[in-house]
């Protein structure tokens, strides 16, 4: 079961990536922590780059449509796929 939230840009510390929290962070590096039975995962967007992606993963992750995803295809140290 995973389930997926938005977590503060104070708390991400990933790839060598520290944002400072600031609100102006957040806009542009919104997180977001997906929890699964083997770990959590955090996720950085990158909302200059994709701004219109960001937007449309972020409403998806506020109306809760990926929570309980199952991951069929795990490839470590690649990719993870999941849905149908």
């Amino acid at each position: 079961m995973t389930r997926f939230t938005r977590i503060a840009a104070a708390m991400a510390l990933t790839g060598g990536l520290v944002l400072s929290g600031s609100a102006q962070d957040e806009e542009k590096f919104p997180v977001v922590k997906m929890s699964t039975t083997l770990g959590d995962i955090v996720i950085v967007l990158n909302g200059e780059k994709a701004p219109i992606s960001v937007k449309n993963f972020l409403r998806y992750v506020d109306e809760k449509h990926y929570d309980g995803t199952i991951f069929h295809r795990v490839m470590p140290t690649f990719m993870i796929q999941g849905g149908g």
